[in-house]
């Protein structure tokens, strides 16, 4: 048996067991569309191939579009972008990236998930893989995916890239006092994602403080399963967001800009712009 052939026959088993629970309130003719379409893109991304996980987001894009053509290029095109994150070492990326955006925000509350062998964030695990599929009501599950899905107050905008641009090209002109670059205090790597996380453990702190373990971690964090608010959830997360960005702005303008630089080509001048009144 061929090497492709043993893939797509152990994809096919793990469908068989995890689809059933996917889609359950939607028919069989569904079901049997969400296993083709995930065949057929582990067929043709054998790199990617299927993961856990991959079913509950493609049947967001099926429930929308009910379209079995419509949903696998949507569902294709969405995992150009995201694919990496159901590898082991994007998802593990990922959840270090949220425990050091936590240790910007809250170093208390990260200093005391980092001890008593709660140090890998792994609780995160299911909400950064799934869009926080589960911890919010149906409709708004489906809406802050759209959200997510998009550029919504992204660090790697076309509007901060175009910044970015300025500054590299104000760096290539600059005079040669400083051979070196200024320290970059800004980590791009904050995806909008990672703040509603954050905004999440921040909104729980005093539960999150209570928890010993890591049972008693997975067992707060899975009771939050349906109840939270998005609208509520959004406001903070955008707040964590820019609170992020001023702060991160005003140290590089106070402390790592280059006296030679011209200030309206610096990336960090120019973020701070946003948030300054003129």
């Amino acid at each position: 048996m061929s090497l492709i052939c043993r893939r797509t026959r152990n994809i096919l088993q793990i469908l068989h067991k995890l689809l059933v629970f996917v889609c359950r309130d939607e028919g069989l003719g569904n079901l049997l569309v969400l296993r083709d379409i995930l065949i057929t893109y582990a067929a043709f991304h054998p790199e990617v191939s299927y993961a856990q996980g991959m079913n509950d987001l493609c049947s967001r894009f099926l429930e929308v579009l009910d379209s079995e053509v419509d949903t696998f290029w949507s569902f294709s095109c969405y995992m150009e972008k995201f694919s990496r994150d159901f590898m082991a070492d994007g998802l593990h990326r990922k959840i270090e990236l949220e425990a050091a955006l936590l240790k910007e925000l809250d170093p208390l509350l990260y200093g005391h998930l980092v001890k008593d062998n709660m140090e890998s964030f792994t609780f995160c695990h299911r909400w950064l893989l799934l869009g926080f599929q589960r911890e919010f009501e149906h409709s708004d599950a489906q809406r802050l995916f759209e959200i997510l899905s998009c550029d919504h107050l992204e660090l790697i905008s076309q509007q901060v890239d175009r910044a970015r641009y300025q500054e590299r090209l104000g760096q290539k002109h600059s005079t040669e006092d400083s051979l070196e670059s200024p320290q970059q205090t800004f980590n791009t790597d904050f995806t909008f994602e990672l703040f509603i996380c954050a905004a999440i453990l921040l909104d729980n702190r005093d539960s999150l403080l209570r928890c010993r373990d890591d049972v008693q971690l997975i067992q707060f964090t899975s009771s939050l399963q349906g109840k939270l608010d998005l609208n509520s959830t959004l406001k903070k997360a955008e707040s964590h967001f820019y609170n992020y960005c001023k702060r991160c702005a005003w140290d590089y303008m106070n402390g790592f800009c280059p006296a030679n630089s011209s200030k309206h080509e610096d990336f960090f001048y120019q973020l701070r712009s946003l948030f300054v009144p003129k």
